[in-house]
């Protein structure tokens, strides 16, 4: 939830720079999540996908309800 609202207040703010750390944050979380729990809330074609866009210098994160 906390992620949540600052991703919210960065938009209403018009700050880009904290919107896109706050969806950074986000996938970090999700990528977490997935360790720990066991469960396929990001499949692996979906991670790859996401470390090509790091790479790049871009931020990704899965839409939907993942595995």
């Amino acid at each position: 939830r906390e992620i949540a609202e600052l991703g919210v207040a960065a938009l209403e703010a018009g700050n880009t720079s904290a919107w896109l750390d706050a969806i950074g944050r986000y996938a970090r979380e999700e990528r977490a999540l997935t360790e720990e729990s066991g469960a396929p809330i990001i499949e692996e074609s979906v991670s790859r996908c996401m470390a090509a866009a790091e790479a790049a210098g871009w931020v990704a994160k899965p839409s939907g309800a993942g595995g």
